[in-house]
């Protein structure tokens, strides 16, 4: 597939460029890449923070990634015909990437190829210094759908597959390997790297997980902080990894915060426990004395993939030692007035979050009335940033996630009784999570909900832009049982226009 990636998409992406250039000089440009960096984030794409810089430091999978999303780039950005030559390369992509062929496809194919080309050389002819004379172009238009016939699928012959399998498994495990017996170091990274994906892919979870903890050693406010540390350090007789982890409390806490853009601990009260019981029922302990001996457990940590190569690790998995076990936010329901209000305006909180919070309680109230709850006297909230579905997509409602809030879209499957009263996308609607929370209820199981935000289709009559669902955000929220959600959607807002999203449908 490099014949494309890096071939003919590559020279649409300088010919755009160039197009763009020649309109309205430099400023489009510009524009065109700040888009590209405000692109939403989602688990299958590849965020480009600085835009597209240098064309020629671009791999394959990075224009994999750039194919996904351009059309919204360039969407109303100079005229119609710009977002659809990318439409057309899109589902003529799509095409090439089927591992069988009947006569239709191959028919199909060869049309998509020349609609494609056709607008490819009307729009970009004149940044072409050989007339479009192009070998991997003409080989494309006029023998691909040939090659086909007489040698099978595109994706038999290619070498991509190949070489994405000697990056995995040679060139990587060699660079982490010290240059001594290769071969053996480099085995046992990928013997590694097996067992850690066979027990990663055994957890399944789709509701948030709730911790056991242990009872408390100790609590306390953040404004007493600093007296109640010295008069716990001089008046116990403790392990000095304890005192370790509280002379550093405070410091640590302050850094945390100011990575979740925490701009005020007023209010916050501290737990520290002895142990807590982790998802794999290991227990994680930080005690001076368990059966006369301290145990402060030691862990590991799974880097993930942004920084997996910043720094120095054991295939991916960073050791550290626990010093203090602490819980820091969660309310009573008799409390959630006044929890949320203080809490609105006492942290830096992302405009989604605080919209989650203003419609908390009366969405929970229309929930228990659906469920015929009459009393929530007694009832316990916990609000949570993530939660992974059984699918492995990780839902998150978080003001920070590398220096950007991410606020997951999802996919939600309607009833059979509700599928005719609602325009929909082949029975599916979209959603914004606004919050991931927990409900414990006195004798009742724990709900596990999600609080959304609907989208709706802008209009009847062009229910589609680009063949892809055109949306409007609503003013209708609601509790959604977690496990009701089908799958993360990746939604882009439309560039210049007030309320307007499309459901990007090319995450191939």
């Amino acid at each position: 597939m490099h014949h494309l990636n890096l071939g003919l998409y590559r020279y649409q992406i300088e010919f755009i460029k160039k197009l763009l250039f020649e309109a309205e000089g430099r400023s489009l440009v510009d524009k065109m890449n700040r888009r590209i960096t405000l692109i939403l984030r989602h688990s299958e794409l590849k965020i480009f923070s600085g835009g597209l810089q240098s064309i020629a430091l671009l791999t394959a999978d990075n224009y994999r990634n750039i194919m996904k999303v351009m059309v919204f780039v360039v969407d109303d950005l100079l005229n119609k015909d710009l977002s659809e030559v990318y439409v057309k390369w899109n589902e003529m992509y799509l095409l090439s990437r089927q591992e069988t062929f009947k006569e239709s496809d191959l028919k199909n194919f060869q049309e998509a190829i020349e609609k494609w080309a056709n607008l490819f050389i009307k729009l970009f002819g004149q940044f072409s210094n050989s007339d479009f004379k192009l070998p991997k172009l003409h080989s494309w238009i006029h023998h691909i759908v040939d090659t086909i016939r007489e040698f099978g699928a595109i994706n038999g012959y290619t070498t991509e597959t190949y070489e994405a399998l000697h990056k995995t498994y040679v060139k990587i495990p060699y660079r982490l390997s010290n240059k001594k017996d290769v071969e053996e170091q480099m085995m046992k990274t990928i013997r590694r790297k097996a067992i850690i994906k066979q027990n990663d892919f055994k957890k399944k979870f789709k509701t948030p997980l709730k911790f056991n903890y242990s009872s408390k050693l100790f609590e306390f406010d953040i404004s007493e902080a600093f007296e109640f540390i010295d008069k716990y350090k001089n008046e116990t007789n403790l392990d000095e990894k304890m005192i370790k982890g509280l002379d550093h409390f405070i410091q640590s806490l302050n850094s945390y915060f100011d990575l979740l853009k925490i701009s005020t601990a007023q209010g916050c009260h501290i737990k520290i426990y002895r142990s807590v019981t982790l998802e794999n029922r290991a227990i994680l302990r930080t005690t001076n004395m368990f059966h006369k001996r301290p145990w402060f457990s030691n862990i590991s940590v799974t880097m993930n993939d942004e920084e997996l190569f910043e720094y120095q690790s054991d295939n991916g998995i960073c050791y550290a030692q626990t010093l203090l076990i602490t819980e820091l936010f969660e309310f009573d329901i008799s409390e959630a007035f006044e929890f949320i209000d203080k809490y609105k305006n006492e942290t830096n909180l992302d405009e989604k979050m605080i919209k989650g919070l203003d419609h908390f309680i009366q969405s929970l109230n229309s929930y228990f009335d659906l469920l015929k709850i009459s009393t929530a006297q007694g009832c316990h909230i916990k609000i949570y940033r993530s939660v992974t579905l059984e699918n492995r997509a990780i839902l998150r409602t978080t003001n920070m996630f590398h220096k950007r809030p991410w606020f997951s879209n999802i996919s939600v499957t309607m009833n059979d009784e509700e599928l005719f009263e609602y325009q929909s996308d082949n029975g599916i609607c979209y959603a914004q999570t606004l919050l991931i929370t927990e409900v414990f209820l006195k004798k009742e199981k724990s709900l596990h909900l999600a609080l959304v935000q609907w989208y709706d289709f802008i209009s009847k009559r062009t229910p589609f832009v680009y063949d892809c669902p055109l949306l409007k955000l609503t003013e209708v929220y609601n509790f959604i049982e977690i496990e009701a959600i089908e799958d993360i959607v990746h939604i882009v807002p439309r560039f210049d226009k007030t309320n307007e999203y499309l459901v990007n449908k090319y995450l191939f």
